[in-house]
Parts: structure tokens; sequence; C-alpha cells
């Protein structure tokens, strides 16, 4: 199977994940823009190598943003709406692991364009370690929380 093809299994969207709630997704440490501070469309926002779909985490409280981070130390954090994805045609499933209850998958194929439309829409949760303050906007933790509180 080719790194960007979904397996043939790929669940169905579920229609219970709502399109305003945002999903987490990590960023390694040099996984951005020297340029602008964007987070790179790849491999961020690439299927898994294994072919699985891309791993992100519903936010639905900072104890969230602590289960995606643990164990990968000086990694960043970006947000999105389900509705960026499902607006490329991306289905969302609930695929729950030990010890990050809110995990999911996305899943379907995409190409470079659909990459660099993810990442444009993307919002820093927490920067990775060593991001240069110059690229970094005005109080994200704060903007983040506040978004996700009143979509909630």
């Amino acid at each position: 199977m080719a790194v960007t093809d979904a397996p043939e299994a790929a669940p169905p969207d579920d229609p219970e994940i709502a399109d305003e709630w945002l999903v987490l997704r990590r960023v390694p440490p040099d996984g951005y823009k020297a340029g602008d501070g964007r987070p790179n469309s790849s491999p961020t926002f690439d299927l898994d190598r294994t072919g699985r779909g891309t791993s992100v985490t519903i936010y639905q409280s900072e104890q969230d943003v602590e289960n995606v981070l643990r164990g990968h130390e000086g990694y960043g954090l970006v947000s999105l709406p389900v509705k960026a994805w499902r607006d490329h045609g991306m289905t969302i499933a609930r695929m729950p692991l030990d010890g990050d209850p809110n995990h999911c998958e996305i899943w379907k194929p995409r190409g470079t364009a659909v990459k660099r439309a993810l990442a444009k829409k993307s919002v820093w949760v927490r920067y990775p370690v060593d991001f240069p303050d110059h690229l970094k906007g005005e109080s994200v933790n704060d903007a983040f929380v506040q978004d996700a509180q009143a979509k909630a």
C-alpha cells in the first residue's frame, strides 16, 4: 500500500462529531515554515505512514492538550475545526487510545493543495520548542481556549 493510500476498511464518518468541534494535531519541533511560522503541510497533514488515518484528538479540555503531547517533548500543537477537514471530503471516526480517550483518525488521501489549505487554516495551540519569538502571534493559548469554550 502506498503511503498516501487509505486502507480499504476506512471507517465511515461519525455524524456525532460536530463540524465546529476543534481537533488537535501534533507538530514536530522543526515542523514549521521559517518564513511565516505556519506548520509545514507535510508531514503534519499527511495520512499516517502505516496506512492509518491522520491522528487527531478532539479538544474538550486542557487534559486533551496534555494527552496529545505526552511523550512528545518539544512538539507543538495546532488546532482546526472538524469542518476544515470535511470540506475536503475527509471523514473522521473516534479511535480512543489508552491515555487519549478523545483520539480520532481522519481518512482520505490528500494532495499538496489540500494539505496547504489545512495548514493555512490551522491555529497554533502550543508552539514547538525553540519556535522563534518573531513568528509568534499574540497569546495563542488564550485565543484557543476562548474559541473552544465559545463553541462548546
